[in-house]
């Protein structure tokens, strides 16, 4: 089964920072179109049960960092189910590691 971090999110490119006003010109924006937490992520995902939250930007896995050559599911398609991996998040301005079990 292909890993999964169970989340929704919108690549952010170059255009979409401008846009947005982000700090960031890449990586995974943790996001949905109601603004509420519950709907961002799936129940029970590896994600909800690694504290991801709304807002956040991934903006790295294991290192790697997530643009539009590695894409969020271009780079977990590198692991497997069971795998532990770490993300490199910003949230709030403050850049967090967070260890994900897939």
């Amino acid at each position: 089964k292909d890993p999964a971090l169970g989340v929704y999110y919108i690549p952010i490119t170059k255009t979409y920072a401008a846009n947005k006003n982000l700090s960031l010109d890449h990586g995974a924006l943790v996001f949905s179109y109601s603004g509420q937490q519950g709907l961002a992520m799936i129940t029970g995902s590896a994600g909800q049960k690694a504290g991801l939250q709304i807002n956040d930007i991934i903006t790295t896995i294991n290192g790697q960092e997530i643009n539009m050559e590695n894409t969020l599911p271009d780079l977990l398609y590198q692991y497997r189910q069971g795998d532990t991996i770490e993300l490199i998040v910003m949230r709030s301005g403050q850049e967090i590691k967070i260890a994900v079990s897939l």
